[in-house]
């Protein structure tokens, strides 16, 4: 067999990890900069914790290190974006050591900066926000209101965090973004951001597609998000979420990652308004969206690890069991979701078609992993709420 090997300790790897060990009954081990709950008192995952890990000689000799003492070999799968620009990085002083679970370093870098992938879009007839693209420190201005200000690349501004961060601006008159601006140019001068008016949406989902380079898209799931984390630094990560059939924007990402020969999973996020639907963004790496597609039927660590052989051809699917997945729980959700979801989710509850990260058929939490679960399930229960009531 062979060792799972995650940067990243936080509920992406936990969910990782949980695929790793229904798909093949193994342990992974887990590299991050801090202890985390969530993956330190599980026992599905071993954790190592350093806090300068992000830099590339630190990276290299704990990874190195590990590998030479396994018996078998490690698959390397990073699980946040600067985490997939590191092993990307080391990438020819690790790959003798590690197969790798990154994608295209050309993909990478090139669509990890927004306005470079809706450039892209452009010639795919594929729609996205109106974005004016501005470099922090040089003159920028705004008439119309509310606007959205967001980096172009995420992972590049996380490495420069500063107290008051947030993942995205939305600025509702002129005094706020000349307030937004200057915060930007004392903390992020030079960065590249993007100005996006503020579109209103009806829905939003989260597709997730399997793809790989040889044979193209091979398995993609839908879900339409109903409730995401609204914190300054995790807007946009989703607490509840309903599977849905692929529709037609859905599926032209699908045929987005064929064409441009993708290799890996791919997530991107969309939003649904009266004009259209619009694609925000594209990560390219496994996140937490691994659970929901989990419980929709797919394995994931069995394409992790069947997308190594490049002549192996993973047969996946594009139908998903239409499950509701959440952190939060469920009496909150129903108080809060959009009314037209209450007798879906309800529905999916009564008939078994509702999963979780803190639930599991293979195995039996010991009991400080579930007492962690439970008080931070709770907590979460009651942030989202308070925050959603604001």
């Amino acid at each position: 067999m062979f060792v799972p090997t995650l940067l990243g300790v936080d509920l992406a790897s936990y969910s990782v990890a949980t695929s790793m060990y229904e798909c093949f009954g193994l342990p992974s081990h887990a590299f991050g900069r801090y202890r985390c709950g969530i993956s330190y008192y599980s026992s599905l995952l071993k954790t190592c914790h350093h806090p300068d890990l992000l830099k590339k000689e630190v990276a290299k000799q704990l990874l190195l290190s590990f590998a030479q003492k396994q018996k078998r070999p490690c698959l390397l799968i990073p699980t946040t974006d600067w985490y997939v620009d590191l092993a990307l990085q080391l990438q020819s002083e690790l790959s003798p050591c590690f197969m790798m679970a990154t994608p295209n370093p050309e993909h990478f870098y090139e669509f990890s900066k927004k306005e470079r992938f809706y450039r892209v879009l452009d010639t795919y007839g594929i729609a996205h926000p109106q974005t004016t693209v501005f470099t922090v420190g040089e003159w920028v201005d705004c008439d119309r209101f509310p606007v959205i200000v967001k980096p172009s690349c995420s992972y590049e501004v996380e490495k420069c965090h500063f107290q008051g961060q947030k993942k995205v601006y939305l600025i509702e008159s002129a005094d706020d973004f000349r307030k937004t601006i200057a915060m930007l140019t004392t903390h992020h001068k030079g960065f590249t951001y993007l100005l996006q008016p503020y579109l209103k949406p009806q829905q939003s989902f989260v597709l997730t597609v399997f793809s790989q380079k040889e044979f193209g898209a091979c398995s993609a799931v839908l879900a339409e998000v109903v409730l995401e984390e609204v914190g300054d630094t995790s807007r946009g990560n989703y607490c509840a979420l309903k599977v849905r059939p692929l529709d037609a924007s859905a599926q032209k990402l699908v045929d987005f990652c064929g064409k441009i020969g993708y290799d890996g999973i791919v997530n991107f996020d969309i939003i649904r308004t009266e004009d259209g639907d619009f694609v925000l963004d594209m990560n390219m790496r496994v996140g937490r969206s691994v659970d929901h597609i989990r419980g929709a039927g797919h394995k994931v660590a069995d394409f992790l690890l069947k997308s190594q052989n490049r002549y192996t051809r993973y047969q996946g699917s594009f139908s998903s069991v239409p499950v509701y997945w959440r952190t939060v729980r469920d009496r909150e959700v129903l108080n809060l979701c959009p009314p037209h979801l209450k007798s879906e989710i309800r529905e999916s509850i009564r008939n078994g078609f509702a999963t979780s990260p803190y639930e599991s058929v293979t195995r039996k939490p010991k009991p400080l992993e579930w007492l962690y679960q439970t008080i931070h399930q709770g907590r979460a229960t009651r942030a989202t709420a308070l925050a959603y009531r604001r």
